[in-house]
C-alpha cells in the first residue's frame, strides 16, 4: 500500500469512528426544491420496454416471492413484508445480518461464520425492482401501485436508518438505490404523493452524504468508483437543491471524464478484464452521458469515443447470439434493472443501448430485446455488422478470430491481459494465455465462472485458480497469488510476443520458466505450449480445455470428439503428454450456481524447457 493510500485510510478509519458516535435519522438529510426527472427519460419508451417477463418477476418480488441471484428468500408471513425484517434476512442460512442499531462497518460481514454470501441480502436491498413497477404504474395510471411503491420507500427506510446496519457498508449498493429513486421518481410522474417526495428527498440526501463522504480511492477506484460518481452526478443534476450541487455536479463530471480514460483502456477492453464488469462500467458512464447530454451539458467527445471503443471491443467479443466469454469475475450487478437475469446478455443489452443512443450501427450487437435503460437511448434501431477476420487489442490484451464456418462464426478469444486493474487487481482470473471457442451462438470451450464473493473462500480462489482455466499450469500453482477474496499479489505479466504468440512470467520466480503459447488459425486450430528458460527443477504440468456442458463427448486415445446441440463437431486432439483424460469438474452458471461438466486434461514432467504440448482442434 503507498503512503498517499495509507493516509488516505487513517483519515477514512477517523471519519468511521467519528461518525459511528454520531446520532443519525432520516430528518437530518434533505434537499431544497423539487427532485426533476432523470434528463432525457421518456416514459413512452420505457413502457415499450418493459416486457412482461421482467414486470412479473417485479410483481412476484412486491408479492413477497422473491427470487435473486441464485437464492430464493422464505415466503414471509406479511404481505407487506417491506415492514418487516425481510432487508437483513439471509436466504441462504436464515439469519439475520447486523441491522438497525448496529454500526456500519465492512469488516461485518467479510468472514461472516454461519451466514451466505452477503450479496444476496444486499441484491435485494438494492430495491431495482421498483423500477419496473414504477413503469408499469404510469403505464397503468394505477394510484395503489404507486403507493406500494411508496410503501416500500418508507419500510426500507424504517428498517435501515441512515448508517446503520448490513446495508450500508458499501458504496456501490448506495450509488444503485440513489439511481433506483432517481429513476423511480422519473417514471411516476404526477403519481409520485407528496409524502413520497418528501421522502425521496431524505433518502436522496442521505445517500448523496454518504457518497461524498466515503469515495472508492486508489486501489479500491475500480466500477465501485465509477458508480459512485455517476450516481452523484445524476443526483445533483436531477435536485439541485442539494448542498452546492452545481459546484459539485461540475467537479463529478470532471472525475467522469478522468475516470473513462483509467477504466478502459485506449483499445475498448475494460481494465478490470471482465467483459461483464466492462458493461457494468459502461453502463454506468452511458447513462450519465445521456442525461448530461440532454440536460445540455454533454461530456466531451473523447469521452464518447471511449466508450464507443468499450462497446466495439464487447462486439468483437461476442457470438451469433450476443454471449461474450465468462472471462473473468461477474457478479451479476445491473445499474438499470433488465429483469431475471437469464432472459437476457447483458453485455449486449448495454451495446445495444450504446448503438442507439449513438446511432452507430459498428457497435450494434446481434438482435436485443429492449431493455428499461433504452427508456434514454431514442429511437434509432440498429443493425448490427457481420464481423469476420482477426482483431488484436493490444492494450487490453486480447488477440480475437471470427471465421465463417457452416455452422455459424467461430469465435476464438486468446487472453494475453494484465491480470486486472490497479494493485489488487479485484475481479481477475490467473487466466493468462487462456482460450474460449464459441461457434454461431453456441459457447463450446468456456470457463469455469465465478461461484461466490464473500463466503466458501475455497470455492473463490479454486474458480479464480489457473486451473479452473484453459490453460498450462505448473505444480498446480497460480500464474499470480491470490492474496484475499479481491486482492493479488505478484501479478503475471503477461504480453503478446508476435501475431498470436503470448507469455507469461508467473512462474519464473518459482521455476525459472516462462510459459509460451502460440495459435496457429487456418481450417484448424493449432495450440503449442511451451517453456522457456531453465528449468530449477523437474516440475509436474497440466492443461486442459473445459467444454460447455451442452456439447456431447466422445473419448479417442489422444483426445476427444464433440458435438454441439445444433450439429457442429469439433475433434481435440493432443500430443506430448503423458497422460491424457476426460474428467468431470464444476462450473459456476452464474452467481451462486453450480454445474458439473467436462474438461480434456493433459499432464506430465516437465525435465527441461522446451515445448510440453501440442493441440489440435479440427472442425467437420
Amino acid at each position: 500500500m503507498s503512503a498517499p493510500e495509507l493516509a488516505h485510510r487513517v483519515i477514512e478509519r477517523a471519519k468511521q469512528f467519528t461518525d459511528a458516535r454520531r446520532t443519525w435519522s432520516w430528518a437530518n438529510f434533505c434537499c431544497s426544491g423539487s427532485v426533476s426527472p432523470l434528463p432525457g427519460f421518456s416514459i413512452t419508451r420505457a413502457v415499450g420496454a418493459l416486457t412482461p417477463t421482467v414486470e412479473q418477476h417485479a410483481r412476484a418480488i412486491l408479492a413477497g416471492e422473491v427470487d435473486l441471484l441464485s437464492a430464493r428468500w422464505p415466503k414471509p408471513d406479511r404481505a407487506d413484508w417491506w415492514r418487516g425484517e425481510m432487508w437483513t434476512l439471509d436466504p441462504a442460512s436464515g439469519q439475520h445480518w447486523p441491522g438497525r442499531g448496529a454500526a456500519a462497518s465492512k469488516g461485518a460481514y467479510r468472514n461472516a461464520s454461519g451466514f451466505g454470501d452477503v450479496k444476496f441480502v444486499w441484491e435485494l436491498n438494492r430495491l431495482q425492482f421498483l423500477m419496473p413497477l414504477a413503469v408499469a404504474a404510469r403505464r397503468d395510471n394505477d394510484a395503489a401501485l404507486a403507493r406500494d411503491i411508496a410503501d416500500v420507500f418508507e419500510g426500507w427506510m424504517s428498517a435501515n436508518p441512515p448508517y446503520e446496519g448490513v446495508n450500508w457498508t458499501n458504496g456501490i449498493e448506495f450509488a444503485t438505490r440513489l439511481v433506483v429513486a432517481l429513476f423511480v421518481n422519473s417514471a411516476l410522474g404526477d403519481l409520485s404523493s407528496e409524502p413520497l417526495q418528501a421522502r425521496l428527498k431524505q433518502f436522496i440526501g442521505a445517500h448523496v452524504w454518504m457518497l461524498a463522504r466515503y469515495p472508492s480511492l486508489f486501489s479500491s477506484a475500480n466500477n465501485h468508483r465509477v458508480a459512485e460518481l455517476a450516481a452523484l452526478y445524476l443526483a445533483y443534476l436531477c435536485a439541485p437543491g442539494l448542498p452546492h450541487a452545481a459546484k459539485a455536479r461540475r467537479r463529478e463530471a470532471r472525475a467522469l471524464e478522468r475516470e473513462v480514460l483509467k477504466q478502459f483502456h485506449d483499445d475498448g477492453v475494460g481494465a478490470e478484464q471482465s467483459p461483464t464488469y466492462s458493461a457494468y462500467s459502461l453502463e454506468w458512464f452511458l447513462i450519465a452521458a445521456m442525461c448530461a447530454a440532454e440536460a445540455g451539458e454533454p461530456f466531451s467527445d473523447p469521452y464518447v469515443g471511449r466508450l464507443r471503443t468499450a462497446a466495439l471491443h464487447l462486439r468483437w467479443m461476442m457470438d451469433a447470439a450476443g454471449r461474450t466469454p465468462a472471462i473473468g469475475d461477474d457478479d451479476e450487478g445491473r445499474v438499470v434493472a433488465l429483469g431475471p437475469t437469464h432472459d437476457y446478455l447483458y453485455p449486449a443489452a448495454i451495446c445495444a443501448t450504446a448503438a442507439r443512443w449513438m446511432r452507430d450501427n459498428d457497435i450494434a450487437p446481434p438482435a436485443q430485446p429492449s431493455t428499461l435503460i433504452d427508456a434514454f437511448a431514442g429511437e434509432f434501431a440498429p443493425h448490427a455488422p457481420e464481423l469476420l477476420g482477426e482483431r488484436i487489442f493490444a492494450s487490453g490484451g486480447y488477440s480475437v478470430s471470427r471465421q465463417a464456418s457452416a455452422q455459424g462464426v467461430r469465435l476464438l478469444a486468446f487472453d494475453h491481459a494484465p491480470l486486472g486493474f490497479l494493485s489488487i487487481a479485484a475481479h481477475g482470473h490467473a487466466d493468462a494465455l487462456a482460450l474460449w471457442l464459441h461457434i454461431g451462438a453456441e459457447p463450446v470451450l468456456i470457463d469455469a465462472g465465478t461461484y461466490l464473493y464473500h463466503t466458501h473462500n475455497g470455492a473463490r480462489d479454486r474458480f479464480r485458480g489457473t486451473e479452473a482455466h484453459n490453460t498450462l499450469c505448473l505444480d498446480q500453482r497460480d500464474q499470480s497469488q491470490i492474496a484475499g477474496p479481491f486482492n493479488w499479489s505478484n501479478h503475471a505479466r503477461a504480453q503478446l510476443r508476435g501475431n498470436w504468440v503470448g507469455e507469461h512470467d508467473g512462474y519464473v520466480s518459482a521455476f525459472g520458466v516462462k510459459h509460451v503459447r502460440s495459435v496457429q488459425i487456418g481450417d484448424t486450430i493449432e495450440i503449442a505450449d511451451a517453456l522457456e528458460g531453465a528449468l530449477t527443477a523437474p516440475t509436474p504440468w497440466s492443461a486442459g480445455f473445459t467444454f460447455h456442458p451442452s456439447a456431447n463427448l466422445t473419448t479417442t486415445p489422444d483426445g476427444v470428439d464433440a458435438v454441439t446441440p445444433s450439429g457442429a463437431r469439433i475433434s481435440m486432439r493432443m500430443h506430448g503428454a503423458e497422460k491424457i483424460e476426460l474428467v468431470f469438474c464444476e462450473i459456476s452458471t452464474g452467481f451462486g450456481r453450480l454445474a458439473e461438466t467436462q474438461r480434456l486434461a493433459a499432464s506430465g514432467n516437465a525435465r527441461k524447457a522446451g515445448i510440453l504440448l501440442k493441440t489440435t482442434i479440427s472442425f467437420a
